[in-house]
């Protein structure tokens, strides 16, 4: 986990709420410090969003209990293929492209889109960009399932997932690049930049996602569904989310009701 990404989140349109790593004393590697260190930003930034009111909620606690997770969180769990500590490949299900739609060129990292790309699914930390090209004489649409992930070529970065499916129409005989917004499967690696090669990865069959992946079906999480990609709405649920998915790769299970109740503030559907 980069701190410096994890503090770059614009969680607002106003400057009031953006923190700067610039202001962050600085860290050690002990990865216990990095926790401490997080649960002091999530501090200045909930007491932000509430006097601010330019978030998805006032309440202090609600920030700081779902950072608290992360002071349990076992940073040397490996038990999952590609996730959390693990530097093996992801494992599930494959998944394939529609008949006649193919991938243009290299799957590139990147830390943020573009006005020529179409922004689509959820996340900050492990972005990357795919170009698709329709070869069909009727418009096409790919739907990238929940679940799917990335698989980074080396583990200097992190592997994403995506916890809410999206989807992409794409004209016949058409070419589109699309900026996929996912999760972080590893706290330990760095974020996505235009750096990474990534490749396409299975749809996870890991259990411990099952409550998440129900609970997120409801809500308004991805990218596509908010006005613009800088909506202060959708900047502000990236973290607890991201916090989830961190704690479920490195050994943590929650009760749908649990994370019904971590996640109450995020619009539903």
């Amino acid at each position: 986990m980069k701190i410096k990404e994890l503090t770059s989140y614009k969680l607002a349109k106003n400057n009031s709420c953006k923190l700067s790593y610039e202001n962050l004393n600085k860290l050690k590697n002990n990865m216990k410090k990095i926790v401490q260190s997080i649960k002091v930003i999530t501090l200045i930034l909930a007491s932000s969003l509430a006097m601010s009111s330019c978030g998805i909620t006032d309440e202090i606690d609600y920030w700081t209990n779902l950072i608290n997770m992360l002071s349990d969180t076992d940073y040397s769990y490996d038990e999952y293929p590609g996730m959390g500590a693990s530097s093996e490949k992801l494992q599930g299900s494959t998944w394939n492209l529609p008949n006649g739609v193919i991938i243009v060129g290299p799957i590139n990292g990147s830390s943020s889109g573009s006005n020529e790309l179409l922004e689509r699914g959820s996340g900050k930390l492990v972005c990357v960009t795919i170009t698709l090209k329709n070869e069909n004489t009727t418009s096409t649409t790919v739907t990238f399932p929940q679940g799917l992930t990335t698989q980074s070529s080396t583990t200097d970065y992190q592997n994403g997932i995506l916890i809410k499916a999206t989807k992409v129409t794409i004209d016949a005989g058409a070419t589109v690049s699309i900026h996929l917004n996912m999760y972080c499967l590893n706290a330990n690696s760095g974020a996505s930049d235009n750096q990474a090669v990534y490749g396409i990865g299975p749809i996870t069959n890991i259990s411990a996602f099952k409550n998440l992946f129900e609970v997120c079906n409801k809500k308004r999480i991805n990218i596509e569904e908010y006005a613009t990609p800088n909506d202060a709405d959708y900047t502000a649920l990236i973290t607890p989310l991201q916090t989830l998915v961190w704690c479920i790769t490195h050994g943590q299970n929650f009760s749908k009701s649990d994370i019904e109740k971590y996640i109450k503030k995020i619009d539903n559907v």
